[in-house]
């Protein structure tokens, strides 16, 4: 209590609580907190001694139990606090002494004890507020304690004393050599580490300030380098940061590598018309005044013309200039091959050419878009796509057994928008899948041919392919696989792709899909005759030329789709005679009677077919005759 008793346990035969001056067993209590309440329990030998409330006899004492437990309250102390004020200080030798402080807290100490653990570094002295005194470079621990006359504590931390020397010369770490001859590389600016320092005597501190004493045309600073702009003489200096009379001049002398000449090696590959030069197989050396030959990048060379003229040339000459020198070579430029190629320059995109998406080591095209709310390109697998694609032929894209979507670009670069084949325009929406609106995309090429096709509309969003779910769409995030696209110039789609041919491309696919893969070409098996029948309805939505282009169109067993199909088409009509229309009223000769599936019954029947032409005017005459077989 205030007087400076201590209570305790006073007996094991009578409930006692006393107070006493002393500590012992019995004035020691163990407090347990239990769900119940608190248990106050002395640890004498006395066995009266748990503290508890006797509410009969409004009086607190202790008991071997069967009393009302006790509630504490308890009145928080402030706990006495004494601090360094920092935890790192440096100084210099003979630049005076640094001050540092004591901070207490809940108490006033009257008396402070401060040491250095190492007295040949710094001394310190003082009493709340000391100074320490630096004697040699090195390193010292400044600790602290203090006393009220009653207390004595501890500071919690220390303070780090670092001790640097005065810098009186500045020398390099390697050799004494202060110029420096440098040659400058044509066609790049060349960087080169400043010179390694080493500041006397030993425990200076080492950081210096760099700067241009002249030269200033020459050379430029850069972090812990310099930059080589020109040819010329140039002084750089390091200065001490803390003794600006310490300083070093380097002299850095520029001379020009000068290109003397220029040479090319090797065969040139065939280029083709209207494509950027190609040049596989060339290798282009120029001999430098101060470096002797040296192989040159050729995205550091100017080539005219770098583009390919529209029309097969033999023999054109192609100019190399590298600096001040230039060397010839011709090549051989041949007709475009007709098809899609794969893009690996934006720069070669113009509004009207016609793109298609892919991923290569998926063998992975894009196909027509779905009938979701939230659409996406759906995906159709190919196995004339490798992951060293870099061309599609016409017939596969536009004449394929699988669709392909082609999709067509407007606008300009930077602001393209993409229609389908149908012209309607497609986008992102800003909480991911793609819709029938008009946007605009942004599209970039990587070194590696990979392309970011991004969304104006919804910025955060790209397209990218899917390969757990295939299928091209347009996500914010990097976790998906990037894009390839191949791509075909309008002009060269324009002149190559038949218009009619990509109209019956519907039907062909049918065909194929209910009559060639039907039917045994051998003769052993013919097709099933609602097979036959079913292309047919595709044939009666195409245009008439379109449907002209069908009728007279050369059959070709080895050809594209549409040319096999037309093939197969005449073999079935010509050797199984009337029992399969020729809704395209191609001019055909039948062949003598043979055995046919019926596809009402799937029973053998025979048939006399008389050898004859038979040619049916109009698709309207065949729906006729098919109306007549129904009644």
């Amino acid at each position: 209590d205030e007087n400076n008793l201590y209570i305790y346990a006073a007996s094991s035969s009578s409930n006692q609580l006393k107070a006493q001056s002393t500590i012992d067993d019995n004035a020691k209590f163990d407090i347990t907190y239990t769900v119940s309440g608190i248990t106050i329990k002395a640890k004498g030998k006395n066995t009266r001694n748990q503290l508890q409330y006797n509410s009969g006899s409004n009086i607190f004492s202790c008991y071997s139990g069967g009393q009302q437990a006790v509630q504490l309250y308890v009145q928080a102390v402030n706990e006495k606090t004494l601090n360094i004020s920092e935890e790192s200080l440096s100084g210099i030798v003979g630049q005076g002494a640094t001050e540092i402080k004591a901070v207490y807290e809940n108490w006033t100490p009257t008396t402070f004890n401060w040491t250095s653990s190492n007295e040949t570094v710094a001394t310190i002295e003082g009493g709340e507020t000391a100074t320490i005194t630096p004697l040699s470079y090195g390193e010292t621990t400044i600790s602290l304690s203090a006393s009220d006359g009653t207390n004595t504590l501890d500071a919690s931390n220390t303070c780090k004393y670092s001790v640097t020397v005065l810098p009186e010369e500045i020398k390099l770490y390697i050799s004494d050599t202060e110029t420096y001859e440098i040659s400058l590389g044509y066609g790049s600016v060349k960087f080169q580490s400043l010179p390694k320092v080493k500041i006397l005597p030993e425990g200076s501190n080492q950081d210096v300030n760099w700067s241009i004493v002249s030269g200033e045309n020459f050379i430029s600073l850069a972090n812990t380098r310099y930059n080589i702009n020109a040819a010329g003489t140039a002084i750089i200096r390091a200065t001490s940061t803390v003794n600006s009379n310490v300083y070093k001049d380097f002299t850095i002398i520029v001379t020009p590598n000068v290109v003397e000449s220029l040479s090319v090696t090797g065969t040139p590959s065939i280029q083709y018309t209207s494509t950027n030069l190609d040049l596989t197989g060339l290798t282009f050396t120029a001999k430098m005044s101060n470096t002797g030959d040296t192989v040159v990048n050729t995205n550091d060379i100017a080539f005219s013309p770098a583009t390919m003229p529209s029309e097969p040339t033999e023999n054109l000459e192609i100019t190399a200039t590298y600096g001040e020198k230039s060397c010839t070579f011709n090549v051989s430029v041949e007709e475009s091959p007709k098809g899609f190629a794969l893009l690996t320059d934006a720069s070669l995109l113009n509004a009207g050419d016609k793109i298609v998406f892919a991923r290569r080591d998926k063998g992975a095209l894009s196909s027509s878009l779905s009938d979701s709310t939230s659409k996406h390109i759906t995906s159709v697998s190919t196995n004339y796509l490798q992951s060293d694609t870099t061309f599609l032929t016409i017939d596969n894209v536009m004449y394929g057994e699988e669709y392909v979507e082609v999709f067509t670009l407007g606008g300009q670069s930077g602001q393209w928008t993409i229609a389908d084949s149908n012209g309607t325009y497609i986008n992102a929406k800003s909480g991911g899948g793609l819709e029938y609106t008009e946007g605009t995309w942004s599209i970039n090429i990587s070194s590696d041919n990979y392309a970011t096709v991004k969304s104006n509309t919804a910025s955060t969003y790209s397209l990218y392919y899917n390969s757990q779910s295939p299928r091209f769409t347009v996500y914010n995030n990097t976790n998906m696989l990037q894009i390839e696209i191949f791509y075909m110039t309008k002009s060269t789609f324009d002149s190559s792709v038949n218009a009619s041919m990509v109209s019956a491309m519907d039907w062909a696919r049918s065909f194929n899909d209910n009559v060639i893969t039907n039917c045994d070409v051998t003769g052993v098996a013919a097709p099933n005759v609602s097979n036959w029948e079913t292309p047919f309805d595709l044939v009666t939505e195409l245009d008439q030329t379109t449907l002209n282009y069908l009728i007279n169109l050369a059959g070709n067993r080895d050809g594209n789709l549409l040319e096999k199909s037309i093939w197969y088409y005449d073999y079935i009509i010509s050797k199984y005679g009337d029992t399969y229309v020729n809704y395209l009223d191609r001019n055909i000769s039948k062949s003598n009677p043979i055995n046919i599936i019926n596809s009402a019954n799937e029973n053998i029947i025979p048939l006399i077919v008389i050898v004859s032409l038979v040619s049916v005017s109009t698709i309207g005459g065949y729906f006729f005759i098919r109306k007549r077989k129904e009644q």
